[in-house]
């Protein structure tokens, strides 16, 4: 199992990384655009969907990340109020309920995806394929689905949390 770890980690942080170059890019591209709009009085038209685009990319590949860290928000109220087998019950209980939801985004997604691709389907400003900036939703959720499958298998070996 370590070495599956440390392949999602591995993968997880490049995906991060991936992610922190969108937000640098959001940061070049609204500095450009205000620079073009009050310097030069010539605003980039496609400034607004790009940086859309990119924020949505950088959440979703962040997904993957958050889910192996165990980072989400959550509710712990009852988590916290009980013990032993009850609270194992729970986390997997709340891990299938995870997983289920996180593959029904995958199973509806997927074929959005593709009939966008089938379409050919572009941006309105910057003419970008659409079935690209899309395709991270489903991407990201998968990766989660993966990462979660390895969570329940510790729950039932009994290994705990990550």
């Amino acid at each position: 199992m370590k070495s599956i770890d440390r392949v999602v980690a591995w993968v997880t942080s490049g995906l991060h990384f991936v992610a922190t170059l969108m937000l640098v890019g959001i940061v070049v591209v609204n500095a450009a655009n205000v620079i073009g709009r009050y310097i030069f009085n010539r605003p980039a038209e496609t400034a607004d969907e790009l940086m859309i685009f990119m924020l949505t990319i950088a959440v979703f590949l962040c997904l993957p990340r958050c889910t192996n860290e165990d980072a989400h928000i959550r509710m712990n109220l009852l988590r916290d109020r009980i013990s032993g087998k009850a609270r194992k019950v729970w986390d997997l209980l709340l891990e299938l309920l995870h997983f289920g939801l996180a593959a029904f985004v995958v199973y509806v997604g997927a074929p959005s995806v593709a009939q966008l691709f089938s379409w050919g389907q572009v941006s309105e400003a910057a003419k970008i394929p659409m079935w690209i900036v899309h395709s991270v939703i489903p991407l990201g959720f998968a990766l989660a689905c993966v990462i979660i499958l390895l969570s329940i298998v510790r729950l039932l070996r009994g290994w705990g949390r990550p």
